[in-house]
């Protein structure tokens, strides 16, 4: 079973079992813990690497990063992405795959890990974690940079 899912798609669906829920919080390498979707509750995608994206089924609140391989060069300028695996779950099974559609032609890629993810993972993920941010470094003293005055200025 084979979903096309379009770089802005956002037409909602209906969840039945879909995977699992949420992932504590980790550092920014985290990968959350094994979860799976249906390939049709996918709805919006975000790109993360050349080997890894966000995929939201099937919606904000249950996000995935899918990890696939070889790496897909090709992924951020796609004009969509599908899914296909056994029975339309996407779980990083064998046989699970990601073809990503652009350009006329359509690429295959192997699912190799699907992580359920919480919304601070996505958030951190995203680059858009909120937190204390570090102050700016203060500039330092470059030897020789004075500012010199003319002499003549000053002496009538």
């Amino acid at each position: 079973m084979a979903v096309v899912l379009g770089a802005c798609a956002g037409t909602g669906g209906d969840r039945d079992a879909g995977g699992s829920g949420g992932a504590g919080a980790a550092a920014p390498s985290l990968t959350g813990k094994p979860g799976c979707f249906y390939a049709r509750d996918a709805q919006d995608f975000r790109v993360l690497g050349t080997g890894s994206l966000l995929v939201f089924a099937p919606d904000a609140a249950h996000a995935y990063q899918v990890t696939i391989t070889p790496a897909a060069w090709e992924l951020r300028s796609a004009f969509g992405i599908s899914f296909a695996g056994s029975g339309g779950r996407i779980c990083g099974a064998a046989g699970d795959r990601l073809f990503v559609d652009g350009g006329g032609s359509r690429q295959g890629y192997s699912v190799i890990a699907v992580n359920a993810l919480d919304r601070a993972a996505v958030e951190l993920l995203s680059g858009r974690a909120k937190g204390p941010k570090a102050p700016p470094p203060a500039p330092a003293g470059v030897p020789g940079a004075a500012i010199e005055t003319d002499p003549d200025e000053g002496a009538d």
